[in-house]
């Protein structure tokens, strides 16, 4: 695992906070389709760490629309 991991438990606590009211539409788009993926798609659980390539995927609307 590398510093750019991180788990999914830290996008759904983001997104809870106040932090998440000052980002910009794209990056909570972004945000939000990664925990639809995970939690509604998937069915991962907290504890799951989310590799880089997942939200390098996610940052691409041209690349998430093909996926």
């Amino acid at each position: 695992m590398t510093d750019e991991d991180f788990w999914l438990k830290d996008l759904e606590d983001y997104v809870k906070g106040p932090a998440f009211s000052t980002c910009s539409d794209e990056d909570a788009v972004m945000v939000v389709q990664m925990i639809f993926l995970f939690r509604g798609l998937i069915g991962r659980d907290d504890n799951m760490c989310i590799p880089s390539v997942v939200y390098e995927l996610a940052d691409s609307q041209y690349n998430w629309n093909r996926y």
